[in-house]
């Protein structure tokens, strides 16, 4: 029988301390998956603001666009950002259709971000 003045065992102690440990360990995880996803959405974006002023500067120089590959540099955030686009006739003989890849390294191995546009063609309606 317990005594009213009577503490806690050791051993509901350490039930309680594995407890609490384990609980802090699945919050601290928690802590590090939300931190990488928002460095991963950091990096989405930019990588999004990349494309759409490539695609933008292609469209206000239509009338020079030929079908192709081309590629290049910028810088967004503070980061470099490698762009690959390629431009191609679209199903509408009246436009360009530009696929844009965006990559975080220079070897460009995997696109951080990819975006299609469209750019109206020659007034002669080549693209």
């Amino acid at each position: 029988m317990r005594r009213k003045n009577a503490g806690f065992t050791l051993l509901e102690v350490l039930i309680a301390l594995a407890v609490l440990g384990i609980a802090l360990l699945a919050l601290a995880r928690a802590g590090q998956q939300q931190l990488k996803q928002q460095d991963f959405l950091h990096s989405r974006v930019l990588a999004n603001w990349v494309a759409d002023n490539v695609i933008v500067e292609a469209r206000l120089d239509s009338a020079s666009l030929t079908a192709g590959h081309r590629g290049g540099q910028r810088t967004m955030g503070g980061r470099d950002w490698y762009w690959s686009m390629l431009v191609q006739p679209s199903p509408d003989p009246a436009l360009w259709r530009l696929d844009v890849a965006v990559f975080s390294d220079p070897e460009q191995r995997q696109a951080v971000f990819q975006q299609t546009g469209f750019a109206i063609a020659d007034e002669d309606g080549q693209p």
